[in-house]
């Protein structure tokens, strides 16, 4: 199954729209390709999906006023999913590895992926940087300055510093692309680890200081008895089949 990549792009720190896509495409997995509900009824989902009909009040309208479903037959009553992917393939993620075994997995599966489209997209720009002072040639060049020049005009890349630093992801810049707090966000990055789609590397230094005794140090994280330290946000590595599955995010 795949969904436009602009959609994702759509619902960053939105939740309600997440549950609501989430839902839509669970739905579209549970009908099969038909993507249709014949006599479509709110009970009639709660059977189909197993979620709570409360639940399925709460995120019809929100499916329908995004256009994501649309209604059929002269009194309306059977519901067709709409087509959530892209003509063009490239402009596709591909969601196949999501779990569609209940709702909640499939909601997991969406807020994983829509973390780590921000490790995609530092991969993509690491490439383009590389590409663009290492060409192989002046075509490889042309192209790779002219996508660089519209990530700057976009605001993604500064003018002024065009080299690749390698500085991490903070659970805040996740927790702010997904629309939660930290300690959810742990939970979405632990998922996405649990899956294989990614392994983190955790990042510190330790510096002996004694009787520093947890004392607060300036340009250090904290302190234990004779030790001071510094830790750094942590990177992530993409496994190949999830950076497949998300292509290049930005183009």
């Amino acid at each position: 199954m795949y969904l436009r990549r602009k959609l994702l792009t759509d619902i960053k720190g939105k939740p309600m729209l997440q549950k609501a896509l989430s839902f839509c495409l669970y739905l579209k997995h549970c009908v099969g390709h038909s993507s249709m509900v014949l006599n479509c009824s709110i009970n009639k989902l709660h059977t189909i999906t197993k979620v709570s009909a409360t639940t399925i009040k709460k995120l019809m309208p929100i499916i329908e006023a995004q256009g994501w479903v649309s209604y059929h037959d002269k009194n309306k009553r059977h519901l067709c999913i709409s087509n959530l992917s892209s003509k063009h393939k490239e402009r596709n993620i591909c969601v196949d590895k999501f779990s569609f075994r209940a709702y909640k997995l499939t909601y997991k599966s969406l807020r994983a992926f829509l973390a780590l489209m921000i490790q995609a997209q530092k991969d993509y720009i690491k490439r383009l940087l590389l590409t663009k002072a290492n060409p192989r040639n002046g075509k490889e060049y042309r192209a790779a300055k002219k996508k660089v020049k519209r990530l700057v005009k976009r605001g993604i890349l500064d003018s002024m510093y065009q080299t690749y630093k390698e500085c991490g992801i903070s659970y805040k810049r996740f927790a702010k692309q997904i629309g939660c707090c930290v300690r959810t966000a742990i939970g979405v990055i632990g998922y996405a680890i649990k899956k294989k789609w990614a392994k983190k590397e955790k990042h510190s230094q330790q510096f002996y200081a004694p009787l520093v005794c947890k004392h607060k140090i300036e340009d250090f994280t904290f302190s234990m008895k004779n030790n001071l330290y510094i830790v750094s946000a942590n990177t992530y590595t993409l496994s190949p089949s999830i950076k497949r599955s998300l292509g290049v995010v930005l183009n």
